[in-house]
């Protein structure tokens, strides 16, 4: 089977995915845990104007091949963080769950695949998405809306484990490895 194309149409039973990306937080007692089945609000907070970034990971259902073009751009990603983070996967919801919810405006869900940044190996992103924030949203409340939309319809799904990258990514991972290391000490 050949790899989706994807459409300039985004159908209401795609699946949209949030990258997430750990960060360095307060560190509570050894034994408090993160409730099950929950996001972390930063998981959705966007720096950019008016839309937040997503991936198109299959018109009906998680397409693998998809899955393993797009990982090593999120863990590429996570390495230009200052500090560098870990790519943790995505949080998938259908199209539309965005669309329609059950509570509050619906979400304008455009393609917007990424042409390659010359010289940037893994800037080209054919799966790209912007979910475009209504004009009454803050940035935070799209946050807060965003995080109930995606626990609501809880799944998370994992990245593939960076070892299996060929050589040059596990070098650039060691070497994000080894900042993370010196930034935290």
């Amino acid at each position: 089977m050949a790899l989706w194309k994807p459409n300039q149409t985004i159908g209401k039973n795609e699946r949209i995915g949030r990258r997430l990306f750990q960060r360095q937080g307060l560190k509570g007692a050894k034994d408090q845990k993160r409730p099950d089945k929950t996001f972390e609000l930063y998981h959705f907070e966007e720096t950019r104007d008016r839309q937040v970034s997503a991936d198109r990971l299959g018109a009906t259902s998680l397409d693998p091949k998809v899955k393993r073009y797009l990982n090593p751009r999120g863990h590429y990603a996570a390495a230009l963080f200052v500090p560098p983070r870990l790519f943790l996967g995505w949080a998938v919801v259908k199209a539309k769950d965005l669309q329609a919810p059950p509570k509050g405006s619906p979400f304008q869900i455009a393609a917007s695949p990424l042409a390659a940044a010359e010289g940037i190996e893994l800037s080209e992103n054919t799966y790209h998405a912007d979910i475009e924030m209504p004009q009454r949203y803050e940035a935070h409340d799209m946050a807060v809306m965003l995080k109930y939309i995606f626990e609501q319809n809880y799944h998370h799904e994992p990245c593939i484990e960076a070892q299996s990258r060929g050589p040059l990514r596990r070098v650039i991972g060691w070497i994000s490895e080894l900042r993370r290391g010196l930034f935290h000490r």
